[in-house]
Parts: structure tokens; sequence; C-alpha cells
């Protein structure tokens, strides 16, 4: 199939215009007649991953974190984006990133990984103004439990080694708030909520000071760890529509900081 006959099936999905003004989704690489018939699927794009996609034979690099996000100078054999950039041009492999309007869009990131954290009810904790559907961040309920096996349960689910967390564990969760990502913009949100627990990712030390004197129970489970699970429904979404295509998850995750 050609490239742009996925992409308009998907941007029919999920739109570009639901992306940030700051962002830069779509298609950031190849040509849209190219034809299609392996994708990889990844959060990021770096040499490692077009270095799999050489592997495995990929046309196309489907990621949620753009590869290009500010303008370059030069295109060169770098270690960094510019040389990454290089690599699949010259391997003719397409890259392709649906950055905040799979954050924003009804079935993203925000709702996949709810449903991994147990939630119903939910809705959007920063709504879009032109749909209550759509929108960064979720707000949803559960079953009262205790806050310290509330926590266990998500470790367990999304398969985490270890999570920070500020705040008191004497307390039961019943509302709670996420976003995945870095949401530490919408800690405000979640307390005005009156959710009993946010959990997203990249938590400063200071965001944990202002969510502990508003008595919210703060998690931080990781950037990575929160946007994940969306590859999964993106495959799915993917297969059902195409079945000929092959499709490939790549989990690249390299921890930035390690606890020795």
């Amino acid at each position: 199939m050609k490239l742009k006959e996925l992409m308009e099936f998907y941007e029919n999905i999920v739109p570009l215009n639901l992306q940030e003004e700051w962002d830069h989704c779509g298609l950031q690489i190849g040509k849209k007649d190219q034809e299609i018939k392996k994708i990889l699927l990844s959060l990021d794009i770096d040499h490692d991953t077009v270095d799999h996609a050489i592997e495995i034979g990929a046309d196309l690099i489907f990621s949620h974190h753009p590869l290009i996000f500010t303008p370059l100078k030069e295109i060169t054999d770098s270690p960094s984006v510019e040389g990454v950039v290089m690599k699949a041009i010259e391997n003719q492999i397409s890259c392709y990133s649906s950055h905040t309007n799979l954050d924003s869009v009804h079935g993203g990131v925000n709702d996949v990984l709810a449903k991994y954290l147990g939630l119903e009810e939910t809705r959007p904790l920063a709504p879009n103004e032109s749909s209550k559907l759509n929108g960064l961040g979720r707000v949803g309920y559960m079953e009262p439990v205790p806050a310290e096996e509330y926590l266990k349960g998500i470790k367990k689910n999304l398969h985490l080694n270890e999570i920070i967390v500020y705040g008191d564990l004497n307390r039961d969760i019943y509302k709670v708030a996420l976003c995945g990502g870095s949401g530490s913009d919408f800690i405000k949100n979640a307390i005005e909520e009156e959710a009993d627990i946010y959990i997203t990712g990249d938590i400063k030390y200071h965001d944990g000071e202002m969510a502990m004197d508003y008595g919210l129970l703060l998690v931080d489970i990781g950037h990575y760890e929160s946007e994940f699970p969306v590859l999964e429904q993106v495959k799915k979404l993917f297969c059902t529509e195409y079945p000929q295509l092959e499709i490939e998850i790549y989990d690249r995750r390299k921890p930035l900081r390690k606890f020795l």
C-alpha cells in the first residue's frame, strides 16, 4: 500500500489539528507514494531505532516523539538527529510522528494509560476547546482502594521496577488524575479536580512539594513507561484495517538514570 493511504486513514482518526501549537507531527521523512509493507513502531527514533528498522526491512518508522523537532542547519553523519535523518534517507525509510495529537485524541495515550490504571468514567484533565472527548490528561474513578495497594498494582500492570511517590500513603484512592509523558504542567488541574492521586512522568522536587502542600498524592511512573503502552493500540489500529502489513513494536528504552 502507499504511504499516503496509511496517512489518510490514520489522520482521519488522529487529526493533525489536535497537536499543540509548538509540536511537529506528521510525515517527517519520506515520499507519500512510497510502498509500505513493514512498519516499526517506536516511542522515539534514534540510531538504534533506524538500525533495527534496517535489520528487519521496515519501510516506515512510526514514532510518538518527533525525530525532527527544531530546524536542522545541516544533514551529516553525526551521532545526533542529523545523522539519524541521513541514515533513514540513505536506507529509504520513511519517518512519521504522532505526538500531542495522539496524547489528546480519545482512545490515545491517556485513555490507554487510564485502562492500565483501572479507571472508569474518564474525561480529559485539560479538555480541548472543540471536543469534550479530546484533551490532555484524564480524570477517572475506581473502586476505593488503599494507596499502597493501588501503587503496587500499577507497578505490576505496567511492569515497572520502581516509581517515585510524593505524599502521604495513608489514604484510599478513588478519584485519579493522570497524564502520559511529562505532565507536571497539569498538577494544578489535578488539585482543582480534587483528585486523590495524580500519576504522570518527569516530576521535579518542587512539583512534589507543591502537591504535598495541597494534599495531593503525586506519583512519577516515568515518561517512557507512561506512554509505551499506546504503541500496542496503534498496532491494533493498523492491523485491523490493513492485515497485510507486517508491524513490529520496538522497545528501545534506555534509562537515562540508574539507581545503583
